[in-house]
């Protein structure tokens, strides 16, 4: 089954260095899980609840009991991942890069296959400072979001040679 689990982080997983874990079972892989007596139950149990959900959405995946209803993960590239849910009393925004055998939940902001000067300015301090100006407050910490912190942040025009040095910052970070 190793091939239909993966990594599944979150806020808490990322921060926290926490280890939680899906089946991630593409159509091609239905086959390979229904042939674990486990998984095919579970399978089952997620059609059920699907059938009996009063949500529309859930309702209408109730025959693809294999697949996320909300599923943006993608393959074979890697993601830049933000946690939604952070504290306010650190120096920097924690922010990462993870490999396509991770799947980012709900409860972080992602960018997939990003250019790797992305991270530097994600993780910058200014961009910190941004976030908790625009973004909603969290009791004590920020709330990210990326319609408000991302796509709003205001980036110059960057040269190759600006992408370049911060290419050189974001593998020092990391």
């Amino acid at each position: 089954a190793d091939s239909i689990i993966k990594k599944y982080i979150g806020s808490r997983e990322f921060t926290s260095s926490a280890h939680r874990w899906c089946l991630w079972i593409d159509d091609s892989s239905l086959e390979l899980a229904q042939a674990i007596p486990m998984i095919r139950n579970r399978l089952e149990k997620v059609r059920i609840a699907r059938s009996g959900s009063k949500g529309s959405q859930s309702q209408s995946k109730a025959n693809s009991p294999h697949r996320f209803v909300y599923a943006p993960h993608q393959h074979g590239v890697r993601a830049l991942i933000v946690p939604s849910i952070t504290t306010d009393s650190r120096e920097y925004l924690p922010v990462g890069l993870v490999s396509d055998d991770v799947v980012i939940s709900n409860k972080a902001a992602v960018i997939y296959d990003p250019p790797m000067w992305t991270l530097s300015i994600v993780a910058s301090r200014i961009h910190e400072q941004w976030i908790g100006n625009v973004c909603v407050r969290m009791r004590m910490g920020y709330s990210y979001s990326n319609t408000l912190g991302w796509n709003t942040f205001p980036i110059p025009k960057l040269t190759e040679k600006n992408k370049d040095d911060l290419t050189h910052c974001a593998e020092d970070i990391l």
